[in-house]
């Protein structure tokens, strides 16, 4: 149970990395300019001055959404999963099944993702935007930190097998 609840989160991750992937393609980008209900993208290029390029911007700008979607997927049941000792919990079992209703949460918030207005994401706030990049950059150096550390325990513990 334990192995292949985790092969499905790993397989949730692995869809959101293609999807990110998928909004970099050149059709995909121009599509989501062409079609931009909330006229969210346009006005971002026009601020920016993309001119032309305004597909390469809007495609980056929708990895962001879907990354904001997983990572509040993510952190929703990482809450949820607090202080969880056994399977058998009831939170447990929430962990370890609704694999159905989990993906459509999923596909709900990374499709609502495209329906915040731009205002509330940080462009135009500028103290939102800073308080973002600021947990962005925290974030980013915990991570790289405890990667470095995995990867010399990792190191060291091969180097006393060999």
């Amino acid at each position: 149970s334990s192995t292949s609840t985790r092969i499905m989160y790993t397989v949730f991750l692995l869809l959101g990395t293609i999807v990110s992937c998928l909004m970099l393609w050149d059709q995909v980008e121009k599509s989501i300019v062409e079609h931009d209900p909330l006229g969210i993208f346009g006005k971002v290029c026009d601020e920016a001055g993309a001119g032309d390029k305004c597909e390469l911007l809007a495609g980056h700008l929708a990895v962001y959404r879907v990354c904001f979607a997983m990572a509040c997927f993510f952190f929703l049941f990482m809450i949820i999963t607090i202080k969880v000792s056994s399977s058998k919990d009831c939170r447990g079992g929430i962990h370890n099944g609704f694999w159905g209703i989990k993906f459509l949460m999923l596909v709900g918030l990374a499709v609502g993702a495209f329906f915040i207005p731009r205002g509330d994401f940080g462009v135009g706030k500028k103290l939102l935007f800073a308080a973002w990049m600021y947990i962005g950059f925290i974030g980013a150096v915990l991570f790289i930190l405890i990667q470095v550390i995995l990867l010399v325990d990792f190191a060291h513990s091969w180097n006393e097998i060999w």
